[in-house]
């Protein structure tokens, strides 16, 4: 109704009572949405000069994304945290009634095979993921035969094991809900 009480009054088909209200509709919506110039035919807009090979550089700086060996460890790290959270940590046999103690102990040993398989199978699997995918690579920012302590620190591989402890806790967020 605002909307076409405001295109009326702003038309010059309004009475005097009307126009009164003029000031206020043409802080309004339809006001403001003629006041702007229309769409352009063409979805063409001019992009300003810049030198792309400084922007190129300073986007590879600045992103983990830029060899193959990050991809392939970042997929195998999510591959086997969605593994991960496709199994039952839980085993318990709920086809028969258990009794309070039998529940209890039954969910210890699941808890502890599950703490167990969390704890040592997951961790070396991804382990050996990020250091066969990293193997490659002898120097650069993603060396993991890195001595130097600094180097490591302002390295990308600092960032991407950030990534992947990240990934982790994500995991095991969604594991324990």
């Amino acid at each position: 109704n605002r909307v076409t009480f405001d295109t009326h009054v702003l038309q010059g088909n309004a009475d005097p009572l009307q126009e009164s209200l003029l000031p206020y509709v043409e802080k309004g919506f339809v006001a403001q949405a003629l006041s702007k110039p229309l769409a352009p035919w063409k979805g063409r807009i001019s992009i300003p000069r810049h030198r792309f090979s400084e922007t190129f550089a300073k986007f590879c700086f600045a992103t983990l994304r830029i060899r193959p060996e990050v991809v392939l460890a970042l997929q195998g790290i999510k591959a086997q945290s969605e593994a991960r959270l496709l199994e039952n940590i839980f085993g318990i046999d709920v086809s028969r009634p258990l009794r309070l103690d039998e529940f209890r102990q039954n969910l210890r040993s699941s808890c502890a095979e599950a703490s167990l398989a969390l704890k040592e199978d997951w961790l070396a699997s991804l382990q050996s993921i990020v250091l066969r995918e990293f193997d490659g690579v002898k120097k650069g920012w993603f060396n993991v035969r890195e001595k130097n302590i600094d180097l490591y620190r302002h390295g990308k591989l600092r960032r991407f094991l950030v990534l992947a402890r990240l990934v982790m806790q994500d995991t095991l967020r969604n594991l324990a809900k």
